[in-house]
């Protein structure tokens, strides 16, 4: 999905890929997550060298899990960081999750995945949404 602010030529930012290593797994059971995000234009390109040369900015991929149905819990999965890097894009993050450890206990039941991607403290932000599903079964 496209991020925000999206400025073609200039900065254009998606998050995009959302995958999981299993649609199914038990209660206790890890799993995996992983996201690809792309930036693009003259102040990406400038973002990636401040990183490189002045500081590393990081973008921060916050993983999350919405419970469908009546009752059903959120969840936050965790995040990974990733600097920014000239030449590096597209980038990826992928986590871990352990449903046996918080914070993310999550119960049985069918859960809707998603990812916020944000690049350091700034605006630009990209949600990935897709219909990504995970069941989980005790």
């Amino acid at each position: 999905m496209a991020g925000q602010p999206s400025l073609p030529g200039w900065l254009v930012f998606d998050v995009t890929d959302l995958t999981l290593s299993d649609n199914t797994v038990h209660e206790g059971d890890s799993f995996d997550i992983t996201v690809t995000y792309t930036g693009v234009g003259a102040i990406w390109a400038f973002l990636e060298w401040i990183s490189d040369n002045i500081g590393a900015i990081p973008a921060r991929a916050q993983f999350y899990a919405e419970g469908m149905g009546v009752g059903a819990g959120e969840y936050d999965l965790g995040f990974v960081d990733t600097p920014l890097a000239v030449g590096a894009s597209p980038y990826s993050a992928s986590i871990t999750v352990d449903t046996s450890a918080a914070p993310t206990d999550l119960a049985e039941g069918v859960y809707r995945i998603q990812c916020l991607v944000q690049v350091g403290n700034s605006a630009i932000t990209g949600f990935c949404d897709e219909d990504l599903l995970l069941s989980v079964y005790d």
